[in-house]
């Protein structure tokens, strides 16, 4: 299959498209280049999207992989120190009450991973308000010193931009501040 753009990607299939809530960025095939993993938040299903080699900026044909329920969060890093980037998926299912114990329980299973939280929303809309004024204080009584951060879209009263280019646009740079992880 020949390479796609993301943006492609989102034609191709949108129905299935606007189902992907949660996304990470790393080099997931050791060469050099950012690729994306993408979770679905219906059916717990994820897509690996690579870059293709040949063209910077597109990617080669998806790999669908399964990843159990509904996931809510997704995270890229040298998880098991072999020198590779790995996946890890933190799927939330309930905000209240804050299940602390068991994320931080994930979380400790990964002691060098940055903790994102990665979200289509607008930053003041979806999980991330709720998460940003509970989970940080939440997680340091249970001794966790990490800092959360979030990638999302900018705050607005809207959840949806109202126009097709402004969404583009809008999720390009949401992209772009994944990559810049």
């Amino acid at each position: 299959m020949p390479a796609r753009s993301l943006a492609e990607l989102r034609r191709v299939r949108p129905a299935e498209a606007a189902r992907e809530v949660r996304l990470a960025v790393g080099d997931l095939n050791g060469d050099g280049k950012p690729d994306l993993a993408v979770t679905n938040s219906a059916g717990g299903t994820g897509s690996l999207l690579m870059q293709d080699p040949a063209n910077p900026g597109r990617f080669l044909a998806q790999t669908k992989v399964s990843v159990g329920g509904y996931p809510e969060g997704i995270a890229i890093g040298d998880l098991d120190g072999d020198g590779r980037n790995d996946v890890a998926i933190v799927r939330v299912e309930q905000l209240y009450p804050l299940p602390v114990a068991e994320l931080q329980a994930e979380l400790s299973r990964f002691p060098g991973v940055e903790v994102v939280w990665v979200q289509e929303e607008p930053a003041n809309q979806g999980a991330w308000p709720f998460m940003a004024l509970n989970l940080p204080g939440a997680l340091a009584a249970l001794g966790e010193q990490r800092r959360l951060h979030v990638a999302s879209r900018s705050a607005s009263a809207s959840p949806a931009s109202g126009s097709t280019k402004k969404h583009a646009a809008e999720q390009a740079e949401l992209i772009a501040a994944a990559f810049a992880r």
